[in-house]
């Protein structure tokens, strides 16, 4: 069960508890107009729904901001490159592990987070195909699209050498191989889509074997 539906179902509970103090402290009043057993239970009941309520819309703020750009983001097909931890979000005190995807924007390779409401990471296993939809630098996981599907060009969104940032200049070369023309950024590497070979380049720019 995914964190949101249990704090739904946790929000519901406390409202009932809360509902039932407050309905015997109505009945139960010593005196006929005596406010102080029914402030007390109105207390009780604002606690007990109020609190988990204030903890229940905050949790559920990344789901409204997913239904934004799930509505009006742009779609693109990627694979799950790996986790990162969710610090605001505690489950038996270790942190809700987000999915960290990479994918194509016109050839260019990117890589972003997406929120992950459920703490079995086995429905989302590393290099799995996904689709998300992107908005403002946002992005959000369309639901039931997590597949076994192969991407053109998939060596390169999972190689590990490969800095999807954007932040170090790049070089074009020609693979050692068959001679098709690659662009690395310095001290990275990629995987050539025409022969499958591994091609790296140094810090200096060179190509190395």
């Amino acid at each position: 069960m995914d964190m949101r539906r249990f704090m739904k179902y946790f929000h519901w509970l406390f409202i009932a508890i809360g509902a039932i103090v407050l309905a015997m402290s109505v009945l139960t009043a010593p005196v006929p107009g005596n406010p102080g057993g029914i402030l007390f239970g109105l207390l009780f009941f604002v606690m007990f729904a109020g609190i988990p309520g204030i903890i229940r819309y905050a949790m559920e703020a990344p789901a409204r901001q997913d239904k934004v750009i799930l509505d009006s983001g742009v779609s693109h097909t990627g694979k799950i490159f790996g986790y990162q931890e969710d610090a605001s979000i505690l489950v038996n005190g270790r942190p809700m592990q987000d999915l960290v995807i990479r994918y194509f924007d016109h050839g260019v390779i990117r890589e972003t987070v997406v929120n992950n409401d459920s703490t079995d990471l086995t429905k989302f296993p590393i290099g799995a195909t996904v689709t998300i939809r992107i908005m403002n630098g946002k992005a959000a996981l369309v639901p039931g699209s997590v597949t076994d599907a192969r991407l053109q060009g998939e060596e390169n969104l999972m190689n590990p050498d490969f800095d999807p940032t954007g932040r170090r200049p790049s070089k074009g070369v020609h693979c050692p191989n068959c001679g098709s023309s690659l662009i690395i950024p310095y001290g990275m590497s990629q995987i050539c889509p025409y022969c499958g070979s591994k091609v790296s380049l140094s810090e200096k720019g060179d190509i190395i074997h």
